[in-house]
């Protein structure tokens, strides 16, 4: 999938630090103009610790412009992305995989 330069960047730098199995883009804020002004990625990560991986993330990638993280691991996306009306689940209908 093509994505903004800038949602791009901050996929590229996850995976510099990350060994992310997935990064699907589900949310995706334009200005009139068309620029991105905010996003959000779910990322499919194999962690113990999910929340310190993103409070890693959001401390360390520099980004002009808001985004939001949302991790799951694997065994977490397996199970819920298939269950109908989980946020996952629309994630999966909805998002766009960016890489992985």
């Amino acid at each position: 999938m093509q994505c903004s330069p800038i949602i791009q960047q901050v996929a590229d730098s996850i995976r510099q630090r990350y060994p992310v199995e997935q990064i699907i883009l589900y949310n995706e804020k334009h200005a009139v103009t068309g620029e991105t002004t905010s996003f959000k990625l779910c990322l499919i990560l194999d962690t113990r610790r999910p929340s310190e991986v993103e409070r890693q993330l959001y401390l360390t990638i520099d980004c002009d412009i808001p985004f939001d993280l949302l991790i799951y691991t694997p065994a977490q996306w397996n199970h819920l992305k298939n269950c109908e009306g989980s946020f996952a689940w629309r994630i999966a209908q909805t998002g766009s995989v960016i890489d992985g």
